[in-house]
């Protein structure tokens, strides 16, 4: 049904008019936008799916939507349809973050000086304000 473009928006703007509820809510993170509209005592309901990228956690056996986020193998990827399959094996997911190498292991030692050095400083630096503070507010603190 092909209308002209003067009817469709008298069409639109008369449903506006008599439009008595106008609900708009998300579901499941954001996947879905629900709409919720009464129109002359009758209520109709659509649902959207979107692309919303929600984080599922670790990748499991199950089924993703497009958007879904995962971590698989130290890595991150996002389902670029619906999919059960499993990320790096299948075009159906895009690298987000690939895994770093190992970091070095922390070593308090070799931090010692410099970790004693910040806390000198800081000591230094707060000391005067503690001292002006106490001498402003008098004794008894």
């Amino acid at each position: 049904m092909n209308l002209p473009i003067e009817r469709m928006l008298e069409k639109a703007v008369g449903l506006a008019l008599k439009t008595e509820e106008l609900d708009r809510k998300l579901e499941d993170g954001g996947r879905y936008e629900v709409f919720t509209v009464k129109i002359a005592g009758e209520r109709k309901v659509w649902r959207n799916k979107t692309a919303t990228p929600i984080y599922r956690g670790v990748w499991q056996s199950r089924g993703y939507d497009a958007g879904d986020i995962v971590t698989f193998a130290g890595s991150t990827w996002i389902a670029v349809r619906e999919t059960a399959s499993r990320p790096k094996q299948s075009d159906d997911w895009v690298l987000s973050n690939k895994k770093g190498d190992p970091g070095k292991d922390f070593d308090p030692d070799a931090n010692k000086t410099l970790i004693e050095g910040f806390i000198r400083k800081e000591v230094d630096r707060l000391i005067p304000v503690i001292v002006d503070q106490k001498s402003e507010s008098g004794p008894g603190l």
